[in-house]
Formats: C-alpha cells, sequence, structure tokens
C-alpha cells in the first residue's frame, strides 16, 4: 500500500491498542510515496521516520525532545544560521493551533512537523486522549552518512598504502625481488614472442622460465605475507570499530535491488525490507575497491600489465598484492 505520510498507520495502532496501558509511544522509519514529475514514473520514495505518544498529558515538549535526540544521534546541532536544524511556528489543520511547528533542516529546506493533534484528527481515529507527533525525512543525513563512510575509506586505503609502503615497497629485498620479476616476465613474454617452432626444446626453455618466475613470485608473496599481517590486524580493528558506529544504519539507497548472495552484505544489520538501503560495510567495501586499486596505479605500486598476466586472473585464481582486502584478511 502505498502511503505519503507515517502519521495515519501510528494512529491505527494505537486505535487498535488502545486498551493497553498508557502511555503509548510507538515510532516507524518507512518510506512514504510523493508525486514527482521529474521523476519518470511520476512518483518518488522518501524516507522518513515518525512517532507518536498517546497520554493524558501528551505535550508538545515529548516530541520536540525526541527531535533533539533523534539530531544529537545524527551529529546534528541546533542553529538558525543554515548551518544546523531550527523549528518554527506552524498552521497545519492536523495539528492544534499555536501547537504545531516546522521542522527546517541545515541550509533552510523544511524537511517534517511536529505537535500536538486537533482533537477532529484524535477522534476521527476512535480517540479520545491528548496525542504529540512528530514526522520528518532523514534522506538528508543519510546522504551525509554516504560522504562520511566515503572519507573514511579515503583515509583508510590510503592509510593502508602508507603503511604497505613503510612495510614492504620501499625495503630492498622487495625492490630486488619485484624487479626480477619484472625481468624474468619480460624474458618470458620476449621467448613467447620470438618462438616460431613447437620443438620439445624450445617448450622445455619456456617451462624453466615459467617456473624460475612461479617461484620468483613465492618468494614474493611470502616477503609481502608477514608485513600484511600486521597491517590486516590493524585495520581489521578499526573496521570492527566504525562497523559499531554505523550497526544497524542505513547509510544511503541503493539504484538497484542485490541478487541474493549479496543481500546479507547489503543489507547487514539493517532493520526493514527494503533491499534498496545500504549498510555501512557494503559501501565500505565498494569505495575501497574503487580507492585503493587507482591510489595504487596512481602511486606507481600496482604491478606492470606484464606481470599482472603472469601472476594469472579470472574469479578463482588467488589475488595478486593489489588486492583491495589485503588487509582485512
Amino acid at each position: 500500500m502505498a502511503r505519503t505520510s507515517l502519521l495515519p498507520g501510528l494512529l491505527r495502532t494505537v486505535q487498535a491498542n488502545s486498551h493497553m496501558p498508557l502511555p503509548l509511544k510507538l515510532f516507524e522509519l518507512q518510506d512514504v510515496i510523493l508525486a514527482d514529475s521529474t521523476h519518470e514514473v511520476g512518483a518518488r520514495n522518501e524516507r522518513r521516520v515518525g512517532a507518536i505518544v498517546y497520554a493524558k498529558q501528551a505535550g508538545f515538549e515529548m516530541v520536540h525532545g525526541l527531535l533533539d535526540r533523534l539530531m544529537i544521534l545524527m551529529d546534528v546541532k541546533m542553529s538558525k544560521d543554515r548551518s544546523g536544524y531550527y523549528i518554527q511556528a506552524e498552521d497545519d489543520p492536523a495539528f492544534l493551533p499555536g501547537r504545531c511547528a516546522s521542522i527546517i533542516a541545515p541550509g533552510g529546506k523544511k524537511i517534517g512537523h511536529l505537535g500536538c493533534l486537533h482533537p477532529e484528527v484524535i477522534t476521527s481515529f476512535s480517540l479520545s486522549l491528548p496525542t504529540a507527533a512528530i514526522e520528518l525525512t532523514i534522506e538528508p543525513f543519510m546522504y551525509s552518512d554516504a560522504l562520511l563512510v566515503i572519507g573514511i575509506a579515503i583515509c583508510t586505503a590510503a592509510a593502508g598504502e602508507g603503511l604497505t609502503y613503510l612495510l614492504v615497497y620501499r625495503q630492498p629485498e622487495y625492490q630486488r625481488l619485484k624487479n626480477e620479476m619484472e625481468r624474468k616476465t619480460k624474458k618470458l613474454e620476449k621467448k613467447k614472442e620470438t618462438a616460431n617452432d613447437d620443438s620439445k626444446t624450445v617448450k622445455r626453455k619456456i617451462e624453466r622460465e615459467e617456473e624460475r618466475l612461479k617461484a620468483t613470485n613465492r618468494d614474493l608473496s611470502m616477503f609481502k605475507m608477514k608485513s600484511m599481517f600486521a597491517i590486516g590486524l590493524v585495520f581489521t580493528a578499526l573496521l570492527s570499530t566504525f562497523s559499531s558506529i554505523f550497526e544497524g544504519k542505513v547509510v544511503a539507497k541503493l539504484p538497484f535491488i542485490p541478487f541474493s548472495l549479496l543481500q546479507n552484505l547489503s543489507h547487514r544489520n539493517l532493520v526493514g525490507e527494503d533491499l534498496t538501503d545500504c549498510s555501512f560495510i557494503f559501501l565500505y567495501i565498494l569505495c575501497t575497491m574503487t580507492v585503493r586499486t587507482n591510489l595504487q596505479k596512481l602511486l606507481g605500486f600496482a604491478p606492470s600489465r606484464a606481470m599482472s598476466k603472469q601472476q594469472g586472473g579470472g574469479m578463482f585464481v588467488p589475488p595478486a598484492h593489489n588486492s583491495q582486502f589485503s588487509y582485512l584478511k
């Protein structure tokens, strides 16, 4: 069922549970549908949070306090200079006159309203006690979370490459093995290009070169493994810390529904059934994959094309040293 507001559903829930002990305090976090001619289908989804207090003394201050708490959790300060949020008086027929306010987000945009519901609204749901309600969109703050996750991914990728440089890339042994790997790779490629017959002698020579190349590649991998283990411990601890900060938090909306194998990651620890909600870990991994690959190319740490080809590729081949998750192992 398409809804343009969360409050009617909350009021119906209060109506169905009006026999329960007071006060009744309910909330809902879900999408609503809004008409929008700029979209191809003429409508768009908007993520909102709504809450309601049904009690003998339900007042404006109750939902105002809830708003302040929500903003603290989203790290948004109260300010009227367009850098923070604030409330201002508003007239809305669904609320009591003088007991309603609009919620203004940073930048001066209205994102919702709060107040005490009008008696006519309350009685239309067969209720008889004062009711305070709040409803606001949280999408502007989801974008800020997404930017924060991208920033975290960039910083951790840069820190990872910095530590790898200190522990691996600048070491003389690594430089020697890398140069040897490059030299042997080029030599093998040249032999393969110039070989003009299929004699056993030529094949044996190529096989010997390939074995030498594999041995050098193993030495290079073993040298990196010792250092990457220490880096992996550090970044696993950091990832656990960031995951706990964004636990259960929707950081972005995906433009697609992931296939079933990815849903456990993209929707990890999120409430609701909207599979386009994106978790921290999924966005972080996507950003890290993109950032670290390009950072390695920019800094010249990525292997040459010839080396990559000799080290292998494909979905089920162990990744080379430019693996995106080498520090997460």
